[in-house]
This record gives structure tokens, sequence and C-alpha cells, in this order.
């Protein structure tokens, strides 16, 4: 934030409360970063996901579906994918790994930098990518068409069913 001063920067925490925002901020304070010092930065747990979607110019999230319900609003979306994510032994905690086709990687701080200041100025999803995108919100969602009601429904229903199943063994 400090690099692109104006720019707004929001980071969103998944789950709401003080404790998260505040582990931010510790975090930062590790490396030397006062938040203070980042008039462009807020750090909110408050503020709907689906909200923040809709202001944002570009997005940058990783292992959410945060990252396919900006895809589908035709948001850049930017994965940040450094070195630690890389490591063969944290393959199997990346989620949502097999959408990446659907947004930019990025590999260092550097590169996320220069492609937010890139997406900023160009922000426009081909036809191709955006027809990748809604099919992973199909799949992980919901389908784009609606329904999603329905796909509850069933899988509410499976889940009594096999429940069923193993109480009367």
């Amino acid at each position: 934030a400090q690099v692109l001063p104006e720019v707004r920067f929001t980071i969103k925490p998944k789950w709401p409360g003080p404790w998260f925002p505040g582990e931010i901020k510790s975090s930062l304070e590790m490396v030397d970063i006062n938040i203070s010092d980042i008039p462009n930065l807020e750090i909110t747990s408050d503020i709907p996901a689906q909200d923040l979607i809709v202001d944002s110019d570009v997005v940058v999230s990783f292992g959410s579906t945060t990252m396919l319900e900006s895809a589908i609003a035709e948001k850049p979306v930017i994965v940040p994918c450094f070195s630690e994510a890389a490591k063969p032994e944290y393959q199997g905690y990346i989620q949502l790994k097999d959408t990446y086709p659907a947004y930019d990687i990025v590999k260092s701080p550097k590169e996320l930098r220069d492609l937010i200041v890139h997406r900023l100025d160009y922000p426009e999803i081909s036809p191709e990518i955006m027809k990748f995108r809604e099919s992973a919100f199909s799949q992980y969602v919901s389908d784009i068409k609606g329904g999603a009601i329905a796909r509850y429904r069933e899988k509410l229903n499976e889940v009594i069913a096999e429940s069923r199943i193993q109480q009367s063994k």
C-alpha cells in the first residue's frame, strides 16, 4: 500500500470479529510496519465480501471462494502463490488450485505490486477466461443460471440418507 498511495487497499479476514484484524496488525508490526503509517489501508471484517468485490477494481485472494465470486463479477483476480505456497508439503492444503487458469498468478511481492498496477489499467477479462470462470463457479459454488437451492436440497438429502444408513447398521 505504501508504494501505491493513490490506491485504496482493503484487507478482509475470512471470519468476522476483532481477532483476525488484530493478528494482521500484529504481523505487520513484527516486520516494522505500522498500519497508521499507511492511510490507504483498511483492515475490516465487518463489510460483506460481496460488497467489497463490487466496489473493487482488482481482487487479491488465496484459497477462497472469494476468488470465484470475484471472477464471475468480471474482476481481475490475482492469486499470490509465493515460494512457501509452492512447496510440495503444502500442496494438499491449497484450495481451488484447479481454478488457477481463471486468475492471474504471481510468485513474488514485486510481481503482485506490478500486476495490481497493470490490472488497474487493463481490467479486461477474455471471453474464454470468463467461460472457464463460470464453469468453475458452477462446480464449486452454484450453477451460474441458478438452482442453488435445488443443489443444496439434493446434498442435504444425500447426507440425511447416508446418516440413516449409518444409524441402521
